[in-house]
Formats: C-alpha cells, structure tokens, sequence
C-alpha cells in the first residue's frame, strides 16, 4: 500500500503541469480540468493546515464527490512526475493532450470523453512499472509493452467502472490482446491490467485505518476479492495470456496519527502453471514491482 498526503499531492500536481507547460501544452493545461482540482486540493490543504482535521472534514464533505475525484485523479496525476521528466516527449505528448481533456467528474463521462482517465491510467501504470525498473513502451495496441525473462510482454489496460463493466472489460481485454499477439514475436505473452477503482469507491467512501500493516492487509483483501469476484465469472484467460494486474487508489485517514491522504493498492494474479517459462516472466513482473509498493 502506498501513502501520500495531500501536501505532496498539491506540489507534485504543480509540478506535473508545469511539466505538460513546458512541452507546448499551455493551452491544453488552461483548458484542463485538473486546474480545477488543483484549486479544490489548495482549498482542502490550506483549510487542513489552518484549522486541523476538523476544518478539513467540513470542506471535503460540503462536496464528497469533487473532493473524493480531485484527490484521487489529482494524485494519479501527480504521481507521473518522475516519469514523465524522463520519458521522450515524443511518447508523451499526444497522451498527455489527452489524459489533461476529460469532464470534471467520471460521471459526466461519455465514450467520446472517456479516454482521458483510461489513458491516466496508462500512464500510471507505465510510471510504476517505469520505478521498477521495467522499461515500458508506450503504444495504443496495446497500451503497454515490457521485455522480461527475454518475452515481450503485451499489457492492456481496463478501466471499469460497474461490475458488468468490469466482466466486459475482462473479455475485450482477452480479444484485444489475443488480436495484438498475432502480430508479436514469437512467445510474446499477454497481461490485463484492471483498474478497479470505481468497483471498491464508487464515488463517497473514504478508507479509514488505524494501524497502517492491518490496512495494508485490508485494503489488500478487497482488492483480492473484487478481482476473485470476476475471475469465477469469466471464461478464462487462454494459454497466451498470463496474468493479470489489479489497481485501486482512495482517499483515507490514517487515524492514528491523525492525516488525511491517498492510499493505492496494487494486486498480480497468475494464470500460467506453476514453474513454467510464463509463470516465472510474471513472477518477474510482479517481483519488481514488489519494491516499490512499501
């Protein structure tokens, strides 16, 4: 489980646009509705600061939901930094045009609108697996490509936002991938990657802990279960493709030591047999991304 306050958030998010800024998208980032989130997540951070935890409590709840999804995308968001400072531009831009369109709120989404957030949670993704050392290529089909263990490893990227969704998403993901891989190198080897977000927190929950190993634990289990949930439901992922990632990020308190910040929860489940070639290429996977989750 992964901690971050929202002092950090506010500077990082700074940061990522100023960043976007300097790659020519100055009026991309004007028109961007993380301005908005920025001047909520300032709002709730000077409110924290002045009047403690019970100031910033009133603030968020006057509007749970533009709170819950300004945190939320905002750290998602601020979370690219590192990765975006070092990633070709050339990569980047036309993604990042993207992912800084989009609607204020999720639920104002349509299918012309939604690739905003699908392509932040690409980027998010590249951007872990970019800390742990594992070298992603940014494409559209697929979303992701890494080499381990000498196979190149195709990654689709899924965004549900309902249970239904989340069954659909699983079988495009499979077509989608298995489409892709006719036309990689022989053994290349296919992984969804699944955010799970919207299925954990529709919109008006916030994760609250007091012991921060127990929440790990939890927080854990959840995510566990959702993807259980769906994996009794589907018909399987074929012999090509070879595991699955499963990602959760939510506002929390910690309250035992009294903040407030975002959390994110990052689960693998195999699907290759035990000991086998494809097996161990996502044990590799999952190995590093292992040491950046704590």
């Amino acid at each position: 489980m992964l901690r971050e306050s929202w002092t950090n958030i506010l500077a990082n998010l700074d940061a990522a646009l100023d960043l976007c800024r300097s790659l020519q998208l100055t009026d991309h980032v004007e028109r961007s509705r993380f301005l908005e989130y920025r001047q909520h997540l300032a709002r709730l951070v000077e409110t924290l600061q002045a009047d403690g935890q019970t100031g910033a409590r009133a603030v968020f709840e006057a509007d749970r939901l533009k709170s819950i999804v300004t945190l939320t995308e905002s750290a998602q968001f601020a979370d690219l930094l590192s990765f975006l400072r070092s990633a070709d531009p050339n990569a980047l831009t036309d993604k990042l045009v993207h992912v800084l369109g989009g609607p204020v709120l999720p639920s104002d989404e349509d299918p012309n609108s939604n690739q905003a957030r699908n392509i932040l949670f690409e980027l998010n993704l590249a951007s872990k697996m970019w800390k742990a050392g594992l070298a992603p290529e940014l494409g559209e089909h697929p979303d992701l490509v890494i080499e381990v263990a000498k196979k190149r490893l195709l990654i689709q990227c899924k965004r549900p936002f309902s249970t239904n969704g989340a069954h659909r998403a699983l079988r495009d993901a499979k077509d989608q991938l298995l489409r892709d891989l006719t036309r990689a190198p022989a053994g290349s080897r296919g992984i969804i990657a699944l955010s799970l977000s919207r299925l954990l927190n529709p919109g008006n929950e916030i994760f609250v802990y007091g012991a921060e190993m127990r929440a790990r634990r939890d927080l854990a289990d959840r995510l566990q279960s959702t993807a259980d949930q769906l994996l009794s439901k589907w018909s399987g992922p074929g012999r090509k493709i070879i595991g699955m990632i499963c990602h959760v990020i939510t506002p929390a308190i910690d309250e035992g030591v009294g903040l407030w910040m975002m959390v994110q929860q990052t689960n693998v489940h195999g699907f290759a047999g035990r000991g086998t070639f494809d097996d161990k290429a996502f044990r590799s996977v999952y190995g590093a991304l292992e040491t950046i989750w704590y």
